[in-house]
């Protein structure tokens, strides 16, 4: 083990850092907890240079969009709790969490975006991957940048409080797991194996102790 950590750069010591906060940014979310959007802005810098130097430029571009959802998190979770607290006495205790019902509107503009966003830019990170010199392993592209896509999905639904948001994580981390593997990033693949993990109590968690609010009524 002592041998494993002398070897490493400077990328395999910010892979690390980024796993473990990005444990406790994930435990958080559970929580539901607002702490959780600063962890995650601090990871996504650290990921930042960590896919970049592994060829996984989706990934990468995903944490700049994740920064700017953990912004916009903050301000829609406020709302809601906001909301809570105004109300006529019917929710729960302070402390319960807070969960948006999507309406099948959100559900079906998503899998639509996904499925465009992912024809769209599957070319585009393919040229990147090959103009930096990298050789990406079958079906690579493919899996970065609809694993992407759909985080981005996930990342936006956890901002909005919605319940589905775990469904979208237990098959983005199952596959990542995977796809990280199979390109040497074996801590990256640790990590989202706790995720996987994670995932399924964090579903479980938001769907006993959640008190439900209805789309229309979070701006």
């Amino acid at each position: 083990m002592a041998d494993y950590f002398s070897t490493l750069d400077l990328f395999g010591w910010l892979e690390i850092a980024a796993v473990f906060i990005g444990l406790a940014y994930v435990v958080l979310e559970v929580l539901k907890s607002d702490v959780m959007w600063v962890l995650c802005i601090v990871a996504a810098l650290l990921n930042i240079a960590v896919y970049l130097h592994g060829a996984f430029p989706a990934m990468a571009l995903l944490q700049v969009y994740y920064i700017a959802t953990s912004v916009y998190g903050i301000i829609q979770w406020r709302r809601l709790n906001a909301l809570q607290r105004s109300s006529d006495g019917s929710a729960a205790e302070g402390d319960a969490l807070r969960i948006v019902r999507p309406s099948r509107k959100t559900l079906i503009i998503s899998l639509a975006v996904a499925i465009a966003a992912t024809a769209l830019l599957m070319p585009l990170f393919s040229y990147v991957d090959h103009a930096a010199g990298a050789q990406p392993y079958h079906g690579q592209v493919l899996l970065d940048t609809s694993m992407a896509v759909l985080s981005m999905i996930a990342m936006y639904w956890v901002s909005r409080s919605y319940l589905e948001n775990w469904y979208l994580w237990i098959l983005v981390n199952l596959v990542s797991v995977a796809m990280f593997i199979f390109g040497g990033l074996y801590w990256m693949a640790a990590l989202y194996g706790c995720y996987l993990v994670t995932a399924f109590i964090g579903l479980r968690h938001w769907r006993r102790n959640g008190v439900y609010f209805d789309e229309k009524e979070i701006k």
